[in-house]
């Protein structure tokens, strides 16, 4: 049995400068390592070969990718035209519509675009502006791409789960897009199991549900153990275990988790107990080495990178970013092996 190789192009959100790319090739790397291989990265998207990974797999688990896309064309502007002439759609009907990446070729009327291929195009097939069963998209980055969609990513599920709209509600939650990426930069495999032990109100634990991962998760205050309950079972995430523990009970586990995802409170509104909070981390990142098994990711936010010079005394920094959670919050998200 012949497996499908294809061109995919990333219409990326533009959200983070780095994130949406880092998501896409995590995501990737989880659901078949080493069958993607990077080809082309440029403003606003990126194109992976792949072979054999669903497309409805990563419309159901990406959080900052707008559109995923099969790659047909790739030109430079000057013979991008002549370039995409040769092609002719795969369908009785078609749709073509052209977008600009940021201040990419201005030079370039997108209207005359559409309008001269479209003519070409119908000579083979019929225009169908509402209900097309090919929808072409030109996008004008570094390199002008002639693609047809694939899926695209419903980002209204991500608003509507806003923690100002679960059962119990925390100022300094996370946004669940932002919950869902690092779910994802975790590398959780299907059947493996994902850990917050600092779960607060339950976005990530949430997140990794519904992408049906196996996940737990611990919180040394009550309420927020009792509200992560209630927003598990308002969110319809299923077979999530929540305790109310101390984070350094996950010692316990003793490498047998496969990744720990969490926004620990420290250097918020949190107590340390007149711990300083470098002493406190080191202690946590310690423990969470314990439990992790050989290979698994850590994936967490810090206030300072200094803590993130910290965790690399007891793990492989992978990547780390700058990140901007609130208005006047700005943390590094960190993912360590």
């Amino acid at each position: 049995m012949s497996v499908i190789v294809m061109d995919l192009l990333f219409e990326l959100s533009g959200e983070h400068q780095h994130l949406p790319m880092m998501e896409v090739r995590a995501v990737l790397e989880t659901i078949s390592p080493g069958a993607a291989k990077l080809l082309l990265q440029e403003p606003g998207l990126c194109v992976f070969s792949v072979e054999g990974i669903s497309v409805k797999h990563l419309e159901m688990t990406l959080a900052m990718t707008r559109n995923i896309l099969l790659r047909e064309v790739t030109s430079k502007a000057g013979s991008f035209m002549e370039e995409a002439g040769k092609f002719l759609p795969k369908a009785p009907s078609f749709r073509i519509r052209a977008t600009r990446v940021g201040e990419h070729h201005r030079e370039c009327d997108l209207r005359h675009i559409v309008k001269e291929l479209g003519r070409q195009y119908s000579k083979a097939s019929r225009v169908d502006l509402e209900h097309p069963e090919q929808d072409l998209r030109v996008l004008l980055s570094e390199s002008i791409h002639l693609c047809s969609v694939l899926a695209k990513i419903d980002s209204s599920s991500f608003q509507a789960r806003k923690p100002n709209n679960r059962p119990y509600f925390s100022p300094v939650s996370l946004h669940p897009k932002l919950a869902r990426v690092m779910v994802n930069l975790s590398r959780t495999r299907a059947g493996g199991k994902l850990m917050d032990p600092f779960c607060g109100t339950g976005g990530i634990l949430i997140e990794a549900g519904l992408i049906g991962l196996d996940a737990v998760g611990g919180d040394i205050d009550l309420k927020m153990v009792e509200g992560t309950r209630a927003n598990l079972a308002h969110s319809g995430a299923r077979s999530i275990q929540v305790h109310l523990c101390d984070f350094q009970e996950l010692a316990s586990h003793d490498g047998r988790i496969d990744s720990i995802v969490t926004d620990p409170p420290f250097g918020r509104s949190a107590t340390t107990a007149g711990e300083p909070l470098n002493k406190l981390m080191s202690r946590a990142y310690a423990t969470m080495r314990r439990a992790l098994a050989p290979g698994g990711h850590l994936v967490l936010t810090v206030p300072s990178e200094e803590l993130v010079e910290l965790g690399k005394k007891h793990f492989e920094l992978v990547e780390s970013v700058s990140i901007r959670v609130h208005k006047s919050l700005t943390r590094w998200l960190c993912v360590f092996r």
